[in-house]
Order: structure tokens, then C-alpha cells, then sequence
């Protein structure tokens, strides 16, 4: 999911895939401690990983409602760069 965000990122035209990617990158790097400290509280674990996913809905929600206003006003919305 963090590869799909990052490569979405960088072809958008907006800036929301770009902290979509971030969060995502700080879940995934979330992980690293149950690694080296498998005894980690499993509540301890499951809040830092679960609570970026609110943010993350947030987020695509705005995106998604902020897209839905600029094709009202515009009729037409850019998406993907050219590069």
C-alpha cells in the first residue's frame, strides 16, 4: 500500500496523496519495534499502528470531497501531471 501511495504521489497533482504517503510511512515503519521488542504490549502495538488509519480516512475524505467541489465549479478537474 505504502509503494501504491508513493507512485500515486508522485503523479498527482495535489497534495494529499503526498501525506496520504507519509502516514502510510509511519505506519509501516510502526512495525520495526515488535521486531526488536516482541514482549511490546500488544494494546501498546495496536494503538500506535490503528491510530493513523482515522487520519488516513479523514484525509481521503477531504480529497475526495475537495475534488467533487472543483468539478462543480470547473466542470473539469486536472488530476495527473504531464511530466
Amino acid at each position: 500500500m505504502l509503494t501504491a501511495f508513493v507512485i500515486l504521489a508522485l503523479n498527482a497533482e495535489r497534495y494529499w496523496p503526498l501525506w496520504m504517503s507519509a502516514m502510510q510511512a509511519i505506519q509501516v515503519i510502526s512495525h520495526l519495534p515488535i521486531i526488536f521488542i516482541p514482549e511490546l504490549l500488544p494494546q501498546a502495538y495496536g494503538a500506535v499502528i490503528g491510530i493513523w488509519s482515522y487520519p488516513m480516512l479523514a484525509l481521503l475524505g477531504i480529497g475526495t470531497w475537495r475534488h467533487r467541489q472543483r468539478l462543480k465549479k470547473f466542470g473539469a478537474d486536472k488530476s495527473w501531471s504531464n511530466f
